[in-house]
C-alpha cells in the first residue's frame, strides 16, 4: 500500500517518465541522424567555399585543409543553433502578428470579400485557432548543433597546436 494507483505523486512520476521517453524516442534518433546529415552536408559546402579563402601563407597544405575544416564545422554548427533558436522564438508566437497582418494585407488587395469567408475576423480569433496547433521543438537540432560547435572548437585548438609546432 505504498503507492495508490491514482495518487498525484504517481501521476507526476509517470509524466516525468513520458517526458524522458518523448525526448529520446525513435523519432528523436531519426531526426538527430537527419540533422547530422544536413549539418555534415553544410560543413562540406562551407569547407569547399572557405578552403580557397584561407590564407595562402600557411606552412603546409595539410594545415590549410585542417583550418578550413575546423571553420566549416564550427560555422555549420552555429547556423544550426541559430535555426533552433528561431524555431523556439516562432513556437512562442513571435511571428504570429506578422503572419496575420500579411495575410490580411494580401487578402484585402486580392480578395476584398475575404471577411465573409472562414478567415478569422480579428487577431484574437486567429491566435486562438493558431494555438491549437502546437509546434514541436527540434531538440535533436540543438544537440547536433552543439556537437558540431564543440567539434569545430576542438579542431580549431588542434590546428593552433599544429601551427605552433
Amino acid at each position: 500500500m505504498d503507492q495508490i494507483p491514482n495518487s498525484n505523486s504517481n501521476k507526476a512520476e509517470l509524466q516525468k517518465q513520458a517526458e524522458r521517453e518523448r525526448y529520446f524516442s525513435a523519432r528523436f534518433w531519426i531526426v538527430f541522424a537527419i540533422t547530422i546529415f544536413v549539418l555534415s552536408a553544410m560543413t562540406l559546402i562551407v569547407f569547399m567555399l572557405s578552403f580557397n579563402t584561407t590564407s595562402a601563407n600557411e606552412p603546409a597544405l595539410d594545415s590549410r585543409y585542417f583550418h578550413a575544416f575546423s571553420d566549416a564545422t564550427f560555422i555549420s554548427g552555429f547556423l544550426g543553433l541559430l535555426i533552433y533558436i528561431m524555431s523556439i522564438v516562432a513556437a512562442q508566437g513571435t511571428f504570429d502578428m506578422l503572419a496575420y497582418s500579411m495575410q490580411v494585407f494580401f487578402l484585402n488587395i486580392f480578395r476584398p470579400s475575404y471577411r465573409k469567408s472562414s478567415f478569422p475576423e480579428n487577431f484574437y480569433e486567429y491566435k486562438k485557432l493558431k494555438g491549437r496547433n502546437k509546434r514541436k521543438r527540434m531538440v535533436a537540432l540543438f544537440y547536433s548543433s552543439v556537437l558540431f560547435i564543440a567539434a569545430g572548437f576542438i579542431l580549431y585548438l588542434l590546428w593552433r597546436q599544429s601551427i605552433s609546432l
